[in-house]
């Protein structure tokens, strides 16, 4: 937890993938200290199309625009549809 929380502090992103549940996710990115009480949460979850992806991340996108600390939760089926898109590709990036 403790490199974790000196990497974020450093201004690195951090990104960890997992095969939980989102839930699950959620709690083990708390427990390493990924998010803290303070950190600004979005979700893009169960979208099964690129269209509903695109618009998921836009929207996540502006829940954490300014917030100095933000997590994204992204699911894995979402995930998928929307790294076979070039748009989704780049909204994820620039989160």
């Amino acid at each position: 937890p403790e490199a974790i929380a000196t990497l974020k502090e450093a201004g690195s992103r951090v990104w960890v993938l997992t095969g939980d549940k989102t839930e699950t996710a959620v709690n083990i990115a708390y427990s390493c200290r990924l998010f803290t009480d303070n950190t600004k949460l979005a979700y893009c979850t169960n979208c099964s199309t690129v269209e509903e992806a695109r618009e998921g991340l836009k929207r996540a996108g502006l829940d954490i625009d300014g917030a100095p600390d933000a997590g994204i939760v992204i699911d894995g089926g979402t995930l998928l549809t929307a790294l076979s898109d070039t748009e989704c590709r780049s909204l994820i990036f620039s989160l």
